[in-house]
């Protein structure tokens, strides 16, 4: 062989031997945005939290009954069947920020609440 073609010869494997390590740098790469998604998924989930409607003052049925509505997107009676029975009510899984804007104007209007971490829901059974 002559050094013309030893030399194109050596730059054809270079190029294979670069385009081999761009190709598992990239995958290394796509392998860590795939893991920096899922802790990112993770820590949204555990910023999920509940409320739990637990009653409110005794002057301020109306008042809590607007915020019911305006909050959760419920009807006239929807909200004061939830308002006027003394048991927990819970409001599904929401973002924290959400839930503290929401808090904040349920505790204005006279109502009592817990604000406590979403369960995660439950699995079915699989069959088999």
């Amino acid at each position: 062989m002559d050094k013309y073609t030893k030399a194109m010869l050596l730059k054809i494997k270079n190029a294979r031997t670069l385009s081999a390590a761009k190709a598992f740098a990239g995958s290394v790469l796509l392998n860590e945005k795939l893991r920096l998604a899922a802790r990112e998924k993770t820590r949204k989930q555990a910023q999920l939290v509940e409320i739990v409607y637990t009653g409110h003052n005794s002057d301020s049925l109306i008042n809590v009954i607007k915020a019911m509505r305006t909050h959760f997107d419920l009807g006239l009676k929807e909200a004061a069947d939830i308002v006027r029975i003394e048991g927990s009510h819970i409001f599904p899984a929401m973002p924290k920020e959400r839930a503290d804007m929401i808090a904040r104007d349920l505790l204005d209007a006279g109502a009592r609440f817990v604000v406590r971490g979403a369960r995660p829901k439950r699995q079915p059974p699989r069959i088999r």
